[in-house]
């Protein structure tokens, strides 16, 4: 457990302050999205940071283009079909989550970084399918941690974009 503790959230804030660096205009939003919600005097918190809808567009897409885990190793319970190749039970088969993140047959524009594509206001991306976003990995073995994570990530990041520049 620990990769699944603290790396990870450490790995994504580190990813989250370079793209704040390298993409001012959507920290901007993301600053204002906090200031919004969590003003200087106010405590920020679960209810504060539920609300912060573009600040989670934002570490979404950071999650995206560099997840804290580039792939996820599982095992096959019955035969399996992929692309042809007949696969027995019990192969260990790697899912590349890095390259399945920027892959463009699921995303429009998977190099761009583009937090408004997480956001509901905006218009869903005709290419996207839930199992092609897996930072958490997915179905009965995802991130137990997974909501704990975003909430953690949030309470380190709303305050450091609120309260520090960065270049």
């Amino acid at each position: 457990f620990l990769i699944a503790g603290h790396e990870t959230t450490a790995t994504l804030s580190t990813w989250f302050i370079y793209c704040a660096i390298k993409y001012p205009h959507a920290l901007e939003l993301a600053r204002k999205d906090v200031s919004m919600h969590a003003p200087k005097e106010g405590k920020i918190g679960i209810e504060s940071t539920e609300k912060m809808t573009y600040l989670e567009a934002f570490i979404n897409e950071v999650l995206r283009l560099h997840p804290p885990v580039g792939m996820v190793v599982r095992s096959t319970s019955r035969h399996i079909n992929i692309r042809g190749e007949l696969i027995p039970p019990g192969t260990r088969v790697v899912i590349p989550i890095w390259l399945l993140h920027r892959d463009p047959k699921y995303w429009t524009d998977p190099l761009e970084f583009k937090p408004e594509r997480w956001l509901k206001t905006s218009e869903k991306d005709p290419l996207f399918h839930h199992f092609a976003f897996l930072p958490f990995s997915a179905g009965g073995r995802n991130c137990i941690g997974q909501r704990f994570a975003m909430f953690e990530a949030k309470l380190i990041l709303a305050p450091l974009i609120r309260d520090f520049d960065f270049e």
